[in-house]
Parts: C-alpha cells; structure tokens; sequence
C-alpha cells in the first residue's frame, strides 16, 4: 500500500502540467505584496503630511474686517 503511494506522489512529482499555475501564482503573490508595500509607505507619509497641513491651517487667523 505504501509503495502505491510513493508512485503516486513521484508521478505528480514528475508532472508539469501545474507548473505554470504555481509560477502564476508566485508572481501575483509578489505583486501584491509590493502594492501592499507601496501603499503603507504612501499612507504613512500622507498621513504625515496631512497632520503639516492642519497645524499650519490651525496656525493661521482669519481677519473678520476689511
């Protein structure tokens, strides 16, 4: 029984049919993992530079006559 099933996995071993599959796979992973990275990076330095804007915005007077 056990033979049987040392064929089996080294035939699916042995077969490329999924190959492209797991190539695919591996790029899309890697893909999003970069977005990912950019889009915390973007999030935090926008982030950053909304809390400038507010403080200066905060900073400024409004004169009321003319």
């Amino acid at each position: 029984m056990s033979m049987r099933i040392v064929e089996r996995v080294r035939s699916l071993w042995r077969r490329e049919e999924g190959a492209v599959t797991v190539d695919w796979v591996v790029l899309t992973a890697v893909v999003s993992g970069l977005g990912m990275a950019v889009a915390y990076t973007l999030w935090v330095e926008i982030g950053t530079a909304n809390n400038n804007i507010v403080v200066y915005v905060d900073g400024q007077s409004i004169k009321t006559t003319f």
